[in-house]
């Protein structure tokens, strides 16, 4: 309880736990309306642009391929001309080895990114929501039922197995 309390005062100024979760709960919504993302995230709008980007290489296939091996090897020859940082060249270097060795394996390494990208593109879970889902109708619904059914079988299964596992 004194964490709590500590918490509250550090935070809200007032030493009650109430406030504390609201003042917690309405920044925890705010930034997620603000979008806040932080740097090692990406946008939705950049992941769209990526997915395009994926699809067009995909199409322009074998052509993109070799375009794509010839410009990072002609990275890797640009920063040892310019007598770069080792670092930049090692990681020139790596990302020529990890490159596609061959059109079809492109194709095989390119295609996942679509599905990847376009899973990560749409709006974000409210976390301040209880059993949150993207799906909307009925089949949202479901979704939420089964995680709330999910929620409440981990709390029983806690509260059965836990009192068991004591040894004193």
């Amino acid at each position: 309880m004194i964490p709590v309390v500590w918490l509250s005062v550090k935070i809200t100024g007032v030493p009650l736990r109430r406030s504390f979760t609201v003042v917690c709960s309405s920044a925890s919504r705010a930034g997620e309306e603000a979008d806040g993302r932080s740097e090692g995230n990406r946008s939705p709008e950049d992941l769209c642009r990526a997915i395009g980007d994926a699809k067009k290489r995909i199409e322009g296939l074998p052509g993109t391929w070799e375009a794509g091996k010839a410009a990072a090897a002609q990275k890797v020859a640009d920063l040892r001309a310019a007598n770069a940082a080792v670092a930049e060249i090692r990681a020139a270097e790596k990302a020529l080895a990890d490159y596609p060795q061959s059109a079809d394996a492109a194709r095989a390494a390119w295609t996942p990114q679509i599905a990847s990208n376009a899973a990560r593109s749409g709006p974000p879970l409210p976390h301040a929501t209880p059993f949150p889902t993207n799906k909307t109708g009925e089949a949202g619904e479901k979704e939420r039922d089964l995680k709330r059914l999910n929620f409440l079988a981990l709390v029983l299964c806690l509260m059965v197995v836990r009192p068991r596992c004591r040894t004193s």
